[in-house]
C-alpha cells in the first residue's frame, strides 16, 4: 500500500518553490468572478507531533480504554453505556483499505485521532475486496484478507485503548466474487450489469433490499466479521464493547433510485421483485376482482395479472410525488402506488429484521444503524425514515457545495439534516462535508458542533473523512485532516465532550401515523430537494426552527395534523435574527450571516461578522477580517471561562491548496498543491476576568514557541484586551493565561 501523499513527502527544493510562490497566488484575488489565494496568507505547516507536549490535546479527554463501561445502548433518544454512563460520539471516518494500514501509520493514525479529542472512527466501504479499495478476500466476499485484517485487528486495539470507539460501515454495495457464483440466483446478470456508478458495479446494491440470497451475503459476511477473534485483544469482536454500533448498509434503501436502475439490469432479480409484489397483493386482496376494485379498472397494464405472479413493483422516489400531486389537487392518491410503498417499506422491513436478529445471534450488544439515506420527500421518505428508527440510531447524511454559505440561511445545507431527527431515537450524521470549492468550510464544522451535537442534541457526528496519518496532505473533496476541518477541533472537541450548548427543548413535532402513509396524507407539507449528496428541507416547519429548538418526527398510533411551531419569541423576521430558546446561540441572516456562541465554557463568533463589537458573557470580539471564526475556550475540563487558569484562542477563515482556483460558480479548476494556505484574521478580545493576563501565539502543533514575544496586553481592573493577527503571528492557536 503505497503512503499516502503529504507535504512531508515534499523534497526540500520543492517547498521552497511552494513558499516562494505565495507571492503569485493569494484568495479571493479576483480571476474572472472566482478565487485562488492572497500574497498575505500564510502556510500550514504543522510538525506532525500528536504525541508531544501540546496546549490543544486532548488525549487525556478521552475516557480510556474504550469499552470500559460496557456496550453503547440505545436508550430512547440517548445513547448511554450498559452501566448507565451517556455518551456523545464526535468523529471521522476511515475508508477503503485504510483499516488495514501498517502499524506504524495505525499508531501515528490513533495518536492524531486522540490529540484532537475525537472518541469514534466510522470505517467506511471496507471490506470490498482487491487491497486497495478494502480488506475483502478478492476470492470470497464473505472473507477478510487475513494479512491486512490482521493489521485491521491493531488499529481497533490501538483506538481502543486510546478511548477512541470504532464503527463499522463496512457495506457499501457488496461485491460479489467467483465463490459467490453459486449463491446467487444470477450471478452473471449482477457481474455484467452496466451500472451508471462505476463504484458500485458488480455489486448487489439496490436489489439487496428484496433477494434474500443476495442478504444472506451481507449477513453471512458480518455474522463472520463479529465471530473473527481479534488477533491483539484475543476477544471475539461480537463481545468487543468499543465497537459502539454496526450499520447494515451505506447509503442503500429500498426506494431509492438506484434500485430501479439495478432491475432493469437484472431481469432474474426483477421478475422476482414483481413475483414477491404479486404474493403481497394476493395476500392483501384474495382475488384479482378485489385487486382491480380497489384500483380501477385500467390500473393493471396489459398481460399483469396475479395468476401469472407478473404484477410490477417500481422502486423509485417519483411514487411519492404522484401521491403528492394527487392530495395537492383533491384527488384521491393512485391505489397502486400506495401499495406499491407499502410493499417495499415491509419487505425493507423483513430485510432489516433479518440482518438484526443474525447480528444479535453472535452475541453483540452494541447499537445497530439501518442505512443513512433517506428516499425523496413524501411518504416514501417517510416510510424509509421508519424503517431506520425500527432498528435503532437514525443516521443520516449531507453535504454544502458552491460558493453559498450556510451562514446566511439558518437550518440550510448540511445542517438541514435535522429535520429527519426521530422522537426517542438517538439521531446522527455519519457522513458531511463542504466541498472543495466552497470558500467558507470553516463554517461546517462550527455549525454541526454548536447547533448539531449542542441544540438539537444530535448523538453522533462523523465529518467525512480523515484518511491520511498526517494533517499537511492538501485540501481535497473529502477530507478532514485540514486546518479549516480538524484544526477546529481542538475547541469543538471541548465544547461538545463537556456539553457546553445545552440541548433545546422540542419545539416542533411532526406527527407520521402508519395509516398516514397508507392513505398518502400527511398532516403537513414537506419538502426534500435532493441533488446527489447534497440536499436542503422546507415546508410546514422552516428550516430555521432549527436554530430555536429541536425538531423531531414522531412516528403515532393515530394521524395527527401537525401545527406549524410558533417561533414568534425566538425569530425577529423584521430584524432576521434567531435566538435559540436555551439563549446560548444567536443567529443574525440580515446581511451574509454570522452566529454567536455564548456558553459558560466556550464563547466567539462565526461567519461575515466584521465591523461590529461582539459582547459576550466573559469575552467581546471585534472581528476586521469579512469571514472569520474567532472562538475562546476554556482549556480546563470542568472550569469555566471565567474562572480557568488557561484559555485557548483559535482564529480561522477561508483556505486553500497553493495554486488552488475555484470560478465563481465554486468548480474547481486548479487543485493546487501543499501546503495549505490560511487566510489572516485580525481581531481585538477583550476578556472580563481579573488578574495578569499573558497571550502566546502557539505553533501548528499548538505548541509554546521557544524565545516568542508574548503578545501586548491592555489590563485593566477587571479586563484584558489584546489584538491577535494570524498573519503576522503565523498562528491560528493562541495560549491565554491568567496569574494571580
Amino acid at each position: 500500500m503505497p503512503r499516502p501523499e503529504s507535504y512531508d513527502n515534499v523534497p526540500m527544493e520543492r517547498r521552497s518553490f511552494i513558499l516562494s510562490s505565495l507571492a503569485v497566488f493569494g484568495a479571493l484575488a479576483q480571476d474572472q468572478g472566482g478565487w485562488t489565494a492572497q500574497p498575505d496568507w500564510f502556510p500550514f505547516e504543522p510538525e506532525n507531533d500528536f504525541t508531544g507536549p501540546s496546549v490543544i490535546g486532548m488525549a487525556d479527554w478521552l475516557d480510556r480504554p474504550a469499552g470500559k463501561h460496557g456496550f453503547v445502548q440505545v436508550r430512547g433518544d440517548r445513547l448511554v453505556f450498559e452501566d448507565g454512563t451517556p455518551v456523545k460520539f464526535w468523529g471521522t471516518n476511515v475508508c477503503n483499505a485504510r483499516v488495514g494500514m501498517p502499524k506504524e501509520w495505525a499508531d501515528r493514525y490513533a495518536d492524531k485521532l486522540a490529540k484532537y479529542g475525537i472518541n469514534i472512527l466510522r470505517m467506511h466501504k471496507f471490506t470490498w475486496p482487491g487491497g486497495r479499495e478494502g480488506i475483502g478476500d478478492p476470492a470470497d466476499s464473505l472473507k477478510l484478507m487475513e494479512p491486512l485484517a490482521r493489521n485491521w485487528d491493531y488499529f481497533c486495539a490501538g483506538l481502543a485503548k486510546r478511548g477512541i470507539y470504532t464503527a463499522w460501515s463496512h457495506i457499501y454495495g457488496h461485491r460479489l466474487t467467483p465463490a459467490d457464483r453459486d449463491r446467487v440466483a444470477a450471478y452473471d446478470e449482477i457481474m455484467n450489469a452496466n451500472l451508471p456508478w462505476a463504484h458500485l458495479r458488480r455489486s448487489t446494491i439496490g436489489l439487496v433490499n428484496f433477494a434474500r440470497d443476495l442478504q444472506d451475503l451481507s449477513i453471512g459476511l458480518t455474522v463472520n466479521m463479529l465471530n473473527r477473534v481479534n488477533t491483539v485483544t484475543g476477544k471475539r469482536y461480537a463481545e468487543d464493547p468499543s465497537l459502539a454500533y454496526i450499520e447494515l448498509q451505506n447509503e442503500d434503501d429500498i426506494f431509492w433510485g438506484h434500485t430501479q436502475v439495478h432491475l432493469d439490469r437484472c431481469p432474474t432479480y426483477k421478475r422476482m421483485f414483481h413475483s414477491q409484489f404479486s404474493e403481497w397483493l394476493r395476500k392483501k386482496y384474495g382475488t384479482e376482482a378485489k385487486l382491480v376494485a380497489a384500483w380501477g379498472e385500467g390500473a393493471l397494464a396489459p398481460g399483469e395479472s396475479l395468476e401469472k405472479g407478473n404484477i410490477a413493483a417500481y422502486a423509485n422516489t417519483e411514487m411519492s410525488g404522484q401521491v403528492l400531486a394527487a392530495v395537492r389537487q383533491g384527488k384521491t392518491p393512485p391505489q397502486r402506488v400506495l401499495d406499491n410503498c407499502a410493499f417495499l417499506h415491509e419487505k425493507q422491513n423483513e430485510f432489516y429484521s433479518r440482518f438484526v436478529e443474525a447480528i444479535r445471534a453472535t452475541g453483540y450488544r452494541g447499537a445497530i444503524v439501518g442505512s443513512c439515506w433517506q428516499a425523496g420527500s413524501g411518504i416514501s421518505h417517510y416510510y424509509n425514515l421508519l424503517s431506520d428508527a425500527k432498528v435503532g440510531i437514525v443516521d443520516r447524511h449531507n453535504y454544502s457545495g458552491g460558493m453559498r454559505a450556510m451562514v446566511s440561511a439558518p437550518g440550510s445545507g448540511i445542517f438541514g439534516a435535522g429535520m429527519q431527527q426521530v422522537a426517542n431515537r438517538p439521531f446522527g450524521i455519519s457522513e458531511w462535508k463542504s466541498t472543495l470549492g466552497n470558500p467558507w468550510q470553516a463554517e461546517a464544522p462550527a455549525i454541526i458542533a454548536a447547533y448539531g451535537m449542542g441544540l438539537q442534541g444530535w448523538d453522533l457526528s462523523c465529518e467525512f473523512a480523515s484518511d491520511f496519518d498526517v494533517l499537511n496532505a492538501g485540501l481535497r473533496e473529502y477530507n478532514v485532516d485540514a486546518p479549516a476541518d480538524i484544526g477546529q477541533y481542538p475547541v469543538l472537541s471541548r465544547m461538545v465532550l463537556r456539553g457546553d450548548v445545552r440541548e433545546g427543548r422540542v419545539i416542533s413535532t411532526r406527527s407520521v401515523a402508519l395509516a398516514d402513509l397508507q392513505s398518502g396524507r400527511l398532516g403537513f407539507q414537506d419538502q426534500v430537494r435532493q441533488r446527489g449528496d447534497v440536499k436542503e428541507f422546507s415546508g410546514t416547519v422552516p428550516p430555521a426552527a432549527l436554530a430555536v429548538g429541536r425538531v423531531v418526527v414522531d412516528f403515532v398510533e393515530k394521524p395527527t395534523r401537525t401545527v406549524p411551531p410558533d417561533l414568534s419569541r425566538y425569530l425577529d423576521e423584521q430584524r432576521k435574527v434567531v435566538r435559540s430558546e436555551t439563549g446560548q446561540l444567536v443567529w443574525d441572516y440580515s446581511d451574509r450571516g454570522f452566529f454567536t456562541i455564548n456558553t459558560a465554557g466556550t464563547q466567539g463568533v462565526v461567519g461575515f461578522a466584521s465591523g461590529r463589537e461582539h459582547a459576550l458573557s466573559d469575552v467581546t470580539i471585534t472581528v476586521e477580517t469579512p469571514f472569520a471564526l474567532v472562538y475562546v475556550t476554556s482549556l480546563d475540563k470542568t472550569q469555566p471561562i471565567a474562572k480557568a487558569g488557561s484559555l485557548l484562542v483559535q482564529a480561522i477563515a477561508r483556505t486553500a491548496n497553493t495554486g488552488m482556483k475555484v470560478t465563481a460558480a465554486g468548480r474547481v479548476v486548479e487543485r493546487g498543491n501543499p501546503p495549505v494556505l490560511i487566510e489572516p484574521v485580525r481581531a481585538t478580545i477583550k476578556i472580563r476576568r481579573s488578574g495578569r493576563c499573558e497571550v502566546h501565539p502557539l505553533d501548528h502543533d499548538g505548541r509554546r514557541r521557544p524565545g516568542t514575544t508574548p503578545l501586548a496586553v491592555n489590563p485593566s481592573a477587571r479586563l484584558s484586551e489584546f489584538q491577535i493577527d494570524t498573519g503576522r503571528d503565523r498562528a491560528i492557536y493562541y495560549l491565554v493565561e491568567f496569574k494571580s
